[in-house]
Formats: structure tokens, sequence, C-alpha cells
């Protein structure tokens, strides 16, 4: 599969789609060849087409996280969150520590505005990945917006090296800290 790697980093995606769409025909139990061939569609802005790949690849290896992941994220893509869902739950049912799943899932809950179910599921993100930049953030905000004031500032204050540099992160870092400050007595 190193031809389909070279043919994209030379800007060759239409080659590496014919590449990649007869390995799949070829060999049509190939879950290598469907997931870089799913891969190459989202690449190039194709959820739709990314989508049929991923589900073929799924049933094809039902435990296959990483499949389930590149097709939950291609169900967001494609704007379908409970299908998304769907998969970031399946993921967690063999993994119930995948952070990735976790920060997924918090932010479709955030999304449909179950805000408490979103703040555990970003809770149990951080407390698998406490240096994760995005979950940091995200927990953190979460806890501020929910006005669990007290935890946001014990997040931000575990994390400042993580906000450093980033500015949307830096602003919300200070707007926690401010809001913790001026709510102190």
């Amino acid at each position: 599969m190193q031809t389909v790697r070279d043919l994209m980093d030379a800007d060759r995606n239409a080659e590496a789609e014919t590449y990649l769409r007869q390995a799949v025909k070829l060999q049509p139990g190939s879950t290598e060849a469907r997931y870089r061939y799913g891969f190459l569609l989202m690449a190039l802005n194709q959820p739709n087409r990314a989508v049929r790949e991923f589900e073929a690849l799924v049933a094809l290896e039902p435990v296959n996280i990483t499949a389930r992941h590149q097709l939950a994220t291609s169900y967001t893509s494609n704007n379908e969150p409970d299908r998304a869902a769907h998969q970031l739950r399946s993921i967690l049912k063999v993994d119930p520590r995948d952070a990735v799943a976790l920060f997924s899932l918090a932010h479709l809950d955030a999304a449909r505005r179950s805000f408490e179910t979103a703040l555990e599921l970003m809770k149990r993100a951080y407390d698998v990945a406490p240096r994760q930049p995005d979950i940091i953030d995200s927990y953190a905000w979460l806890s501020y917006l929910l006005q669990d004031l007290e935890t946001a500032r014990q997040v931000v204050e575990r994390g400042a090296p993580y906000y450093e540099g980033n500015v949307n992160f830096e602003q919300r870092r200070r707007t926690i800290l401010a809001t913790v400050q001026s709510a102190t007595p």
C-alpha cells in the first residue's frame, strides 16, 4: 500500500482513488484496502462514499475499533449524529476507557443539550486522558458552563501548560479563572 501513500503525497488523489477502488474490487474482504479507501474518501471530502466503505469494513470486522471511529467520524461529517453516537457507544462497549469515543460522544450529547450526560462522559475522558489538551479544555469549559466553578478551576490549573500558545483555550482559561476569582469572597 506504499503506492497509495506515494500517490497521495504527490497530490495524485485521483490515481490513488482508482488504485484503492480496484484493490477493493479485487479483494472485497481486504480490510486494509477498505480502510485506506474510506480514509482517502474522507480526505477528498466525500463522506457519503466514505460511510459506505467504513460500513462495509465494520461488517467485515465488527470489533474493529479503528473502523468504528472512522465510521463515527464519517457519520458526523455527513450530519448524522445519531448514527455517529451509536458507533461511539459500540466502541465503549468494547473499551469503556476509549478517551476519543468518550470525548466525541460528550460533544454529541452537548450539541443535543444533554449537558449532564455530556459532563459525565467528559469527566470519564478526562480521567483516562488528563493530559489531552482538547479534553482538558472541554471538561473545564463544560464544568464552567454548568456552574461547577471549582472543578473548572482545578482542571485549568492542572492543565495550565496545555493552554499556553492556544488562543481559544487561553481565552476560556482566563474567563474561567476570572469568574472563579470574582465569585470568591
